[in-house]
């Protein structure tokens, strides 16, 4: 009878600390070989919990407890070693050998009576794991011409998933594994002032991180693909005038349909950056920018899946709409989008070695959009009939995701980390 409003809370410090040591070395093999030795710490501390609430006015209970629902302190922590050989052995061909192992530990730890996480998991909260991963990596580039790279590359990554989740689950599936497949081609012409590139990727993830509203938190999923084709273009107009742009194109399913359909909610098939640059001899610069995110699947059904999942081959499924019933199997196979959107930034300022102003107006168009949006089932307070029965219906909410999770992976990795948020 208070509808299914929320409210997250947030608190934290991180610590971090790096090391590395690089050397140049000649004669141990033919050409230059660089070596690189590291090791990274960090430590996240994260007071977290989530209420109940009704206009924004926290209510006495959640599902039966007293409020708040969640209330814990998460300590996350991974130290890392890693070592990369970067072996050239003549001007057209460089190799680059990479290895880093890492070793987490995850506690949570409950401020609810008896230790409880949440509802769900009224028990006392299970002892600290502790879980590790190696992950290789393998460059070639190769330089058949002056002005032509043409590059292959293969790397293992990996995301941490949320520590509530890791202790919940004893550790099993903390630090899913990302493999991720990279082809592609630099050229430098016009005497280096034009600077193209284009690549193609696969990125396989072991298990998808998923937004879920009622925990306030994401939850770990099913294997997931993601590949697509990658442009870059940089150009100086003049000596002191630059232009860029960046165009990625994606497709991310899951690997399995288990009748909730294939696609990522929230992984944007199309993301455009770029701008105009000015910098001149004098120390003045302005920057006008353009940020573009297109429209991507709400839910993890989309436009192409079928109404029968048995049968794929038949009616594909509608749009949501509020006259359809949640609860009834047929009506809820229906796809949310999420808007897409486009904002233009702009920069100016005066720098000089010892001290720098700059001036940022960002959203020029006023455009309004949502840096985050979520689909959820959701239940009003009446009915659109006006009796006061409470009834539920499929809808688009926005709302920040923040979570206590990390992501490391290669290159490419990290890029369609940032596309899947």
């Amino acid at each position: 009878m208070h509808g299914d409003e929320i409210e997250q809370d947030d608190r934290r410090i991180t610590a971090a600390a790096n090391l590395k040591y690089e050397r140049q070395d000649r004669g141990l093999v033919p050409g230059l070989l660089y070596t690189t030795l590291g090791g990274q710490l960090r430590t996240d501390d994260v007071d977290a919990s989530l209420w109940k609430v009704e206009k924004r006015s926290r209510l006495a209970s959640c599902l039966g407890i007293a409020n708040p629902c969640v209330d814990k302190n998460d300590r996350q922590t991974d130290a890392a070693a890693f070592v990369q050989l970067d072996w050239r052995p003549v001007r057209q061909a460089r190799l680059v050998l990479g290895l880093r192992h890492d070793v987490f530990e995850f506690e949570v730890r409950s401020s609810k009576p008896g230790g409880g996480l949440d509802p769900g998991h009224p028990d006392p909260v299970p002892p600290p794991v502790h879980r590790s991963i190696t992950s290789p990596k393998a460059s070639l580039v190769v330089t058949p011409a002056a002005f032509l790279d043409l590059f292959f590359n293969f790397g293992d990554g990996f995301h941490s998933n949320d520590a509530r989740s890791a202790v919940e689950t004893g550790g099993a599936g903390a630090l899913p594994r990302a493999v991720g497949y990279e082809v592609g081609a630099r050229a430098r012409l016009l005497a280096d002032r034009l600077d193209l590139a284009a690549a193609l990727w696969r990125l396989d993830l072991a298990s998808e991180l998923v937004w879920s509203g009622d925990s306030g938190g994401t939850e770990p999923s099913a294997p997931t693909r993601r590949q697509g084709i990658d442009l870059e273009a940089r150009y100086q107009i003049l000596p002191w005038l630059f232009a860029d742009l960046d165009v990625s194109l994606a497709k991310a399913q899951f690997r399995q349909d288990f009748g909730n359909g294939q696609a990522v909610a929230l992984a944007p098939p199309r993301i455009v950056t770029g701008g105009i640059t000015a910098r001149h001899p004098s120390g003045f610069f302005a920057s006008l920018r353009v940020r573009h995110i297109g429209p991507r699947p709400g839910s993890q059904l989309d436009a192409d899946s079928p109404l029968d999942p048995a049968n794929p081959a038949g009616p594909r499924v509608p749009p949501c709409n509020p006259t359809l019933d949640a609860n009834d199997p047929v009506q809820s196979r229906c796809y949310l989008v999420a808007d897409g959107y486009t904002v233009f930034d702009l920069a100016a300022g005066y720098r000089t070695r010892r001290f720098g102003l700059e001036l940022s107006a960002e959203n020029l168009t006023n455009a309004a959009y949502r840096e985050a949006q979520f689909g959820n089932v959701s239940r009003v307070i009446s009915a659109p009939d006006g009796t006061g029965t409470p009834s539920r219906r499929a809808e688009s909410r926005s709302r920040p995701s923040r979570t206590p999770s990390r992501t490391s992976t290669s290159r490419r990795g990290i890029r369609s980390a940032c596309r899947s948020r």
